[in-house]
């Protein structure tokens, strides 16, 4: 049977790449993790991941990738399971899952759990990463073309209860990126010893590009207040809320020293969705009024990532609703960035870690929170001029960063799914 293998389904960054995927967080996610499992399993780790531009199979940093499936193709669940079987050498399978990874049509999701009965059927052990945790459909209503307390919320709000309970019940572990989404699904299942929360793991990044530097290359005004958004343009990001807040600003406040970078663009999965092409219409007609401020930059290369992180003063978080945790987040972290976050992303602190770091830091959550208000943005505006604030956020971030390197994120890694269990 030869060497013992951990198989893993993802999406996978391509050939020679991190943070090259266009389309899903979840690819670099699942890559960086895998590196630190080399480390410490002497497994060896089998990737089943999605195929780019033809079926193929190589090694990369010591990780087989068979790229196999094809996203949208509906035998692409046939073609995973028959690859799980065929790895009989393979006990543990990572299934590292984010929404419209293999589909955008919502109804694919009813394939997953049947997926993880499947494999447990086999005699695998399944631990599920879950990307993301909704359960109320109202609070992205916005996103999904629907009005809050319609029929069809109602009813995707019941989907996704099933989904999330199906996949729990399935499932030998779930992992989760922080606690107060466990709490969640401990709440709707009651399996709190299936549920673990381990954060999303963060880069340390050494070769950081100096601020002066960044900013001239980029035509930016040193006593300029520079917010940052990264990542792709979406409705429950609140892309288009800041947009449209940061315009009527500077409307009203023409003097004011700030600019907006908007370092990310339209994500390529919604090309096909006309609501989602209205808002982005929407972005570029109110940025395009205020180009001298307001600068889309499009998909950022992971060689920019220095150039726009180093170049902003603090990275706002606008979002209408906390799923998930975030990517642009966890880079803000890697660089020591100060990150300011909307209310609904209050969740955040509930995880052990964030606690901690709010009280090294001499912060409270208030500190780092602001309301999705006109006048929300005000204030934050006015606290985001204290200097002694932006150090405070600058040291929270890099307490942040070493409790949550990926190096710890892959010892946890290691402790839930073990040589014990290999």
């Amino acid at each position: 049977m030869g060497k013992k293998a951990l198989l893993v389904i993802s999406a996978y960054p391509p050939k020679g790449t991190l943070y090259g995927h266009k389309m899903t967080g979840a690819a670099s996610y699942t890559k960086n993790t895998l590196l630190e499992l080399l480390k410490h399993l002497k497994n060896k780790i089998i990737v089943l991941a999605e195929i780019k531009d033809q079926k193929e199979s190589y090694y990369e940093e010591g990780i087989k990738v068979e790229r196999i499936w094809k996203r949208g193709k509906l035998n692409l669940y046939w073609k995973i399971l028959r690859s799980v079987f065929s790895h009989k050498e393979a006990k543990n399978i990572i299934f590292a899952f984010e929404w419209s990874m293999f589909s955008d049509k919502r109804w694919h999701l009813t394939f997953v759990p049947v997926m993880i009965v499947a494999m447990r059927l086999m005699g695998k052990r399944v631990f599920f990463i879950s990307h993301a945790v909704l359960l109320d459909a109202d609070s992205v209503a916005g996103q999904v073309g629907a009005k809050k307390g319609s029929t069809k919320t109602k009813l995707l709000s019941l989907t996704l209860k099933s989904y999330y309970w199906l996949t729990v019940f399935a499932s030998n572990y779930i992992v989760l990126f922080e606690e107060g989404l466990r709490q969640e699904l401990i709440a709707l299942t009651g399996k709190k010893d299936k549920l673990v929360t381990i954060p999303h793991g963060v880069d340390v990044v050494k070769d950081i590009m100096p601020r002066q530097k960044a900013r001239e290359k980029l035509g930016f005004k040193e006593d300029e207040l520079v917010l940052m958004y990264f990542g792709f343009l979406i409705w429950y990001k609140g892309a288009d809320w800041l947009v449209d807040t940061v315009s009527r600003y500077l409307e009203k406040n023409p003097d004011q020293k700030i600019r907006l970078l908007i370092a990310g663009g339209e994500n390529p999965r919604f090309k096909e969705d006309s609501q989602y092409q209205k808002m982005i219409d929407g972005i570029h007609t109110k940025a395009s009024k205020h180009s001298d401020k307001i600068i889309i930059t499009g998909f950022v290369p992971e060689s920019d990532f220095s150039l726009y992180f180093a170049a902003g003063d603090v990275l706002v978080m606008p979002y209408r609703v906390f799923v998930s945790s975030s990517g642009p987040l966890s880079w803000a972290f890697s660089y020591g960035k100060p990150v300011v976050l909307s209310d609904e992303l209050r969740g955040y602190f509930v995880t052990e870690d964030m606690k901690e770091g709010l009280q090294a830091s001499g912060l409270t959550a208030d500190n780092m929170t602001f309301p999705l208000t006109d006048e929300g943005f005000e204030n934050l505006i006015t606290r985001l001029n204290d200097k002694r604030l932006i150090r405070k956020l600058s040291n929270f971030s890099e307490i942040i960063r070493n409790k949550r390197s990926w190096k710890h994120a892959g010892e946890k890694y290691v402790q839930l799914i073990g040589e014990k269990n290999a």
